[in-house]
């Protein structure tokens, strides 16, 4: 019999699979130049000074707008092993930026995050990809969680904003009417930009403001930096069911 966490997985596994019956790959998103410009007149990306965005290829002209337009950086780490990098800008020939900011230049041209260097810091905007994205904020991502999970180590390192958005970048063809199924651990969308219009979903839910301990296997806590730091950090006391995500 399943579980709702395996009936769950198994409507997300139908999403993806129907996304790639029609075609649609986040990661060959071509779409991605359009979409960045029209975020790039957004006042919640005009107003600020400390962005993190995914890695994923069709995001490249956004974090290449980011250090054009004097803000910082952050993108996370290959697998998020090491953790988050960051990047400041005035600091990156022009002609570098495109590779500067890719999983291959990345570790070249950005600094490791230690800790301490989270202390402080106040990240208001998150931006990533979708495969699809509902008209209430849902989305559903390639299945690794690697964005939900950085947005949950962000979160328990205090260094998200109060009022922090997250956004998406999605072709028109990604956005459905019908609400995407989530997990408890799936952080929904403020705003949703393809290459045509920018959407504000009605209602979205809260973000989830936790790590859900409960679902990460031991040896993958041990293998991200961060997430080492921080259940290291409470003596090892976070409940672990040896589940994996």
């Amino acid at each position: 019999m399943c579980s709702a966490r395996d009936e769950l997985q198994r409507r997300k596994q139908a999403v993806r699979d129907r996304c790639a019956l029609q075609g649609i790959i986040s990661s060959d998103w071509r779409k991605g130049g359009k979409a960045a410009e029209l975020l790039r007149r957004e006042p919640w990306y005009q107003a600020a000074g400390l962005i993190f965005v995914d890695p994923s290829p069709q995001l490249l002209q956004v974090r290449i707008n980011c250090l054009l337009d004097g803000k910082q950086l952050i993108m996370p780490g290959p697998g998020l092993k090491e953790g988050f990098y960051r990047f400041f800008p005035n600091t990156i020939a022009f002609r570098d930026l495109p590779h500067a900011v890719s999983m291959k230049g990345l570790t070249k041209f950005a600094g490791k995050m230690s800790r301490a260097d989270f202390a402080g810091l106040r990240i208001s905007l998150l931006v990533t990809g979708s495969l699809s994205a509902d008209a209430c904020g849902g989305r559903i991502g390639d299945g690794q969680g690697f964005f939900d999970l950085s947005h949950a180590i962000l979160a328990a390192l205090e260094c998200l904003a109060s009022d922090a958005k997250v956004v998406t970048l999605v072709g028109r063809e990604q956005v459905v009417d019908e609400p995407l199924p989530m997990s408890c651990w799936d952080v929904p969308v403020h705003m949703i930009v393809t290459e045509e219009k920018v959407f504000l979903p009605a209602d979205a839910p809260l973000s989830p403001a936790r790590i859900f301990w409960e679902y990460l296997a031991e040896r993958k806590i041990r293998k991200i930096t961060p997430l080492w730091w921080l259940w290291a950090g409470n003596g090892g006391r976070e409940p672990l069911s040896g589940l994996q995500r």
